[in-house]
């Protein structure tokens, strides 16, 4: 669950994001960066991601309401890894 701040600073990141075409994140698992990746994989950028979530689920006749937590795609691939106690 995001608190208000934290969707403040994501919704400040992705308007970041839209104005310079590109953000940019790594994975690290222990410290260790194991992939890194740009919002360029994510239809070329995670606003166009919405803006398809929402056309299609207009087509539905359904809406994305206030308090709704979007996940507009991953930068990077997903990695396995072990949890250790």
């Amino acid at each position: 669950m995001l608190n208000k701040e934290q969707v403040a600073e994501v919704a400040a990141d992705l308007w970041h994001a839209e104005q310079t075409g590109e953000w940019t994140m790594s994975l690290s698992i222990n410290g260790q960066i194991v992939e890194t990746g740009s919002s360029t994989a994510v239809l070329a950028n995670p606003v166009n991601a919405v803006a398809w979530l929402a056309n299609t689920l207009h087509q539905f006749g359904m809406l994305i309401r206030e308090g709704d937590v979007i996940l507009s795609g991953s930068f990077v691939r997903a990695i396995p890894f072990t949890l250790t106690p």
